[in-house]
């Protein structure tokens, strides 16, 4: 809730049905408006204190698990996210997270108008 109120940032949270089991909050933003793309905001996430981790394109933690067996599938592009896995937060980080990328959001917002 703290993100969305960032005019232009959607997000939605959805508990995903294969792989991890916990609700995971998905974070949009159109990156020319915003003058801002996922992976500078993930940068700015992660030189932050506290140092934030978050899923984007560019995150090595999306390499798809393959195994033997498995048919190669046409790799498609995923869409310009952000996420963040509820499995590692305690209580309060949720907000810690949450004003932190209202915050980087909000001033690339500005900046950009």
């Amino acid at each position: 809730k703290l993100v969305q109120t960032v005019p232009g940032v959607t997000t939605s949270i959805e508990i995903p049905e294969e792989g991890n089991s916990y609700p995971t909050l998905t974070v949009k933003w159109d990156e020319e408006q915003f003058g801002l793309t996922v992976a500078q905001c993930d940068q700015h996430l992660r030189e932050g204190e506290p140092r934030i981790e978050v899923l984007t394109n560019t995150n090595p933690s999306l390499v798809p698990v393959v195994r033997e067996g498995d048919t190669p599938k046409t790799k498609q592009a995923r869409p310009n996210q952000l996420q963040i896995i509820s499995m590692t937060l305690r209580d309060g980080e949720d907000l810690t997270v949450g004003n932190r990328l209202r915050q980087i959001l909000a001033n690339a917002r500005k900046q950009a108008v």
